[in-house]
């Protein structure tokens, strides 16, 4: 009035409340923040001890906290790492953390500790009024996430300990995935020093096999040709044992060679890297029969197919395929009726399936996985010749070709074989 203030009108809000959350909310994004970090520099380097020691840092003044620290449970102390072998964090007696069976996030306060215990006695000297522990469970072993405040008692926060039970996890997941990379590079080691190991075998087994085969098959090309020369020579002075004796030799010496050559080409095989290439089936077929016109003369067989398609395969596996397996028929026909021998292709969506079905003496079932062995025979050798290395060889083709190889059978009645080849674009 007259210029001069008569009263005062105010109004107080007490805002206390809004800015302790908002100082929150602040702190938290911090936080959350340092953790994505973490986690991101952890699990892209080859060790989470740096990453972890960043953020541990980081941490600390944000939380007001004196230190963070992980405590794996075959450690006595904390390890010193960071700050903390500075400031003697590290002197302090934590493994009697692990006698409290800590479950979950477990607030250990100095003054409700026994008095005179070497845990209260330690942080008391270190001016640590309160510890807040998480367990961490990893693959390999248990370990504790550890907080430390100093002064007097604060009570932690909800959000901060949840906060900190969530890094616990993150942390768990971290060692776990670091130990993992650890673990498969130590096995892809491993893998590399066994690969390497294999492959200097193979290479002393096919040295030893081109060796070995030179240096059998020299003397029994010799013993072979003497022998031949002296059945020429003396047929007409020798008796019908003397002869039969000389018949079982030469018999025996290309039989011998037969083997050395089958071992030859089951150590080839696989060797080259497989090409695809078109091929007309119709003509492959032909190329065989042309190869093996002589034993189907002598057998009377009659071999059929359907007009069948130009493809796109390995040609020269399914050539050898086809014809080993072909030859396979022709020799184990039956001698009461010629032999009928189908070939058929069906188309898959991943690969073609070729079938060789004969009307043979068939096969007992219980030899079905023995014939693919190598050396493996079913007959005697005076009734059936062979080495008992064809099939095995089919199934190393095969195999090689990343398909498969089975038999369908029944005694007296004839043997279907099938393999399956994957098309050009699976392999």
């Amino acid at each position: 009035k007259q210029g001069k203030c008569q009263r005062l009108l105010g109004m107080f809000i007490d805002i206390h409340t809004q800015k302790s959350l908002e100082l929150e909310q602040a702190k938290q994004a911090q936080s959350f923040a340092a953790l994505n970090r973490f986690h991101k520099h952890a699990l892209e380097s080859h060790s989470w001890q740096k990453a972890f020691d960043d953020i541990c840092q980081q941490l600390c003044p944000i939380h007001g906290l004196l230190f963070v620290n992980y405590l794996p449970s075959d450690t006595e102390n904390l390890p010193a790492t960071g700050d903390f072998s500075t400031n003697s964090y590290s002197e302090l007696p934590m493994q009697a953390l692990f006698e409290t069976n800590i479950m979950g996030p477990t607030i250990l306060r100095s003054d409700t500790l026994p008095s005179g215990s070497t845990l209260r006695t330690a942080m008391e000297a270190k001016d640590i009024s309160a510890l807040l522990a998480y367990p961490v469970q990893t693959d390999q072993q248990s370990g504790l996430l550890i907080l430390a405040r100093s002064g007097p008692h604060q009570p932690w926060t909800a959000p901060d300990i949840a906060f900190f039970e969530n890094f616990s996890h993150h942390l768990s997941q971290v060692i776990n995935n670091q130990n993992a990379k650890e673990n498969m590079a130590s096995l892809n080691q491993q893998l590399e020093q066994h690969i390497q190991i294999l492959a200097d075998t193979n290479q002393e087994l096919e040295q030893f096999v081109r060796i070995a085969s030179h240096d059998l098959q020299e003397p029994l090309r010799m013993v072979t040709c003497f022998l031949e020369r002296l059945e020429d020579k003396y047929t007409a002075i020798l008796d019908d044992k003397a002869r039969r004796y000389i018949h079982f030799a030469i018999d025996g010496a290309q039989r011998m060679r037969q083997v050395i050559y089958d071992l030859l080409e089951y150590s080839r095989q696989g060797k080259d890297q497989i090409r695809f290439e078109t091929v007309d089936l119709n003509v492959l077929l032909k190329e065989i029969l042309f190869l093996l016109q002589e034993k189907v003369r002598e057998t009377g067989a009659h071999i059929s197919y359907p007009e069948l398609p130009s493809l796109r395969i390995p040609r020269l596996p399914v050539q050898q395929l086809l014809q080993n397996l072909i030859e396979n028929a022709l020799k184990y026909s039956d001698p009461q009726r010629p032999p009928q021998i189908e070939i058929e292709l069906k188309e898959h969506k991943h690969h073609w399936q070729f079938s060789v079905r004969d009307n043979g003496i068939g096969i007992n079932p219980e030899y079905f996985d023995k014939i693919f062995i190598i050396f493996q025979r079913l007959h005697v050798r005076e009734k059936y010749r062979g080495t008992g290395v064809g099939l095995a060889l089919c199934k190393k083709i095969v195999e090689q070709c990343q398909g498969k190889i089975w038999v369908k059978s029944k005694l007296d009645e004839g043997s279907t074989f099938f393999f399956q080849i994957p098309k050009g674009d699976n392999l």
